[in-house]
């Protein structure tokens, strides 16, 4: 068996590193926390959101962005808000494939380590017991550098399977965490019906009930919870996404 270089195991660390970094979807995250409260969402429906960019750093601006009630970057209605929440989570699922790959690759590469220690000492076992002679003839020089050739063998195997634990701890981590933050988004829709259940049964009937500038944004985005409507219903949506494009 042909072990592969020590550099892959360097590799897959590396890339973990870089995977761990997810500071730029969490912006993503608070940005949309923060144009949604300037389009007057309540903190409740939000609150979702707060915690998966928490999940992703540890340190966001996520406290600042529930204040923007005034700000002039704000969402015009739901559907475009939910959309933002989507792109967001389209892009925390490439993440947490790219992850659970690494993962995946980290672990095989800790088993072809630990293959390559068990293999390494059975040599190093060999090369101490190797016979010399009495009157030497070379063979003492032959034994000692076929054992410090396997230790040196020993000592690879373990560094490789040391940086392979180093990637495996950080990954299941930031898999964990995006796993957490995904959750997180994915109650946005409903805590988002839960909170304005009146003004959208209202604005679901009649698209002009409430007036546009109302504390929540009148539209059906719910996208990422799809909920079964009835026919009338269906048309008053309808009605409200034409209005609010």
């Amino acid at each position: 068996m042909t072990a592969e270089p020590l550099s892959a195991e360097g590799d897959i660390l590396t890339r973990a590193h870089e995977l761990s970094d997810t500071d730029d979807i969490a912006e993503m995250i608070t940005i949309i926390i923060a144009r949604a409260r300037s389009a007057r969402v309540d903190r409740e429906p939000l609150a979702g959101l707060a915690d998966a960019a928490e999940k992703l750093a540890d340190e966001t601006w996520t406290g600042e962005a529930m204040k923007h009630e005034n700000g002039r970057d704000r969402y015009v209605c739901d559907v475009e808000m939910f959309e933002a929440i989507s792109e967001a989570y389209a892009q925390l699922q490439i993440q947490s494939a790219d992850a659970s790959g690494e993962l995946d690759k980290a672990q095989r590469a800790k088993s072809r380590a630990r293959r390559a220690h068990r293999l390494a000492q059975i040599v190093h076992a060999a090369a101490v017991a190797r016979p010399v002679k009495l009157k030497c003839d070379g063979c003492h020089a032959i034994r000692r550098a076929a054992i410090a050739e396997a230790q040196r063998k020993i000592d690879e195997a373990l560094n490789r399977e040391a940086l392979a634990d180093d990637a495996i701890e950080i990954l299941a981590k930031v898999t964990e965490d995006i796993d957490d933050a995904m959750a997180c988004l994915l109650k946005v829709p409903d805590d988002y019906e839960d909170h304005y259940a009146e003004p959208l049964r209202l604005v679901r009937e009649d698209p002009k009930a409430l007036p546009k500038d109302g504390d929540f944004l009148t539209a059906y985005g719910a996208r990422l919870a799809p909920r079964r409507i009835d026919r009338r219903a269906a048309a008053a949506i309808g009605s409200a996404l034409a209005g609010a494009q």
